[in-house]
């Protein structure tokens, strides 16, 4: 904490009580060692971010949300305000959402009547469109991925708002975006929302990877991904599966493939890998690897 004396760094752990000191110290490094700037910066930014007590918290989250790296007043001072401006977006939808979410990325918007009135078609920059499917454009919308579910979330977080998904998964589904980048967005968004809701219960591990053995447990290649694992302390209490329309087909092969040997409790033909893995099985011989069936989630009336 270079840019901070002593004194500073007392000053404002008064100012922040909240928490344990460890957790004090670690946003406030974060903080300073991702802020491009003066001592001077570093206070006008947490007073920007929240005059009161919310204002470390708030300035950390925005770092957080920008990525690795140092950024310059200005750049978090635009992180700062996305989240205020994004919450007007959605009070406003179509259009706004679409420019909040896509920024300078948006060539043109197009506005048409239609029998259920009125439909926009958001064209976006090629720069998002690369050969990589989705790759790009999800990056991008990744990036504020936390903003963005605050908003379709409900106040405390327990559950997801139908109306406001309904309206981030209709103004992704009307961009010109292929199929499979609006599906790998739209699916992810889905996803990252209910690992939320699930997080205030359960430690929730997303991501983890099972591969397949041959009849000699020997790894064929193959695999299959799981969207979460739920965890109460070492238990693991759930698998997820989380399909972001009712009408999303299961994926076939090697999912289907794994899934049925957890079902069945074929473990002596699975074996799963990966530093999510590691975490959701308490450690690197995974003793709390387990069979249960995959619960696969959908978003019936939403």
């Amino acid at each position: 904490m270079d840019a901070l004396s002593f004194a500073d760094v007392g000053n404002l752990r008064e100012k922040y009580p909240a928490g344990k000191d460890k957790d004090f110290r670690e946003a406030l490094g974060l903080v300073v060692a991702r802020t491009k700037g003066s001592r001077n910066d570093v206070f006008d930014l947490l007073n920007e971010a929240d005059p009161g007590e919310m204002g470390l918290a708030k300035l950390q989250k925005a770092l957080e949300q920008l990525g690795e790296g140092k950024f310059t007043p200005a750049q978090i001072r635009e992180q700062l305000k996305f989240e205020i401006e994004l919450k007007e977006a959605f009070s406003k939808g179509g259009e706004a959402l679409a420019r909040k979410i896509f920024r300078d990325k948006v060539r043109k918007v197009e506005t048409k009547e239609t029998p259920t009135g009125k439909k926009i078609k958001v064209f976006i920059g090629e720069s998002l469109k690369g050969k990589k499917a989705g790759d790009q454009a999800r990056a991008y919308v990744n990036a504020h991925i936390d903003a963005i579910l605050e908003q379709i979330l409900t106040p405390d977080g327990s559950a997801i708002d139908p109306m406001k998904w309904r309206m981030v998964r209709e103004m992704f589904e009307n961009t010109d975006l292929v199929t499979i980048q609006k599906n790998n967005i739209i699916g992810e968004a889905w996803a990252a929302a209910k690992s939320k809701v699930y997080g205030k219960t359960y430690e929730v591990i997303r991501e983890v990877r099972i591969n397949i053995l041959d009849d000699h447990g020997r790894e064929t290649g193959d695999y299959a991904m799981l969207d979460a694992v739920l965890l109460k302390g070492d238990e693991v209490v759930a698998y997820k599966e989380f399909k972001s329309s009712d009408t999303a087909e299961e994926n076939k092969g090697t999912q289907d493939i794994v899934y049925d040997r957890l079902r069945k409790g074929e473990l002596d033909k699975l074996r799963p890998s990966g530093p999510h893995a590691i975490k959701a099985f308490g450690g690197k011989k995974m003793p709390n690897f387990r069979a249960m069936a995959v619960d696969i989630e959908r978003p019936s009336g939403l």
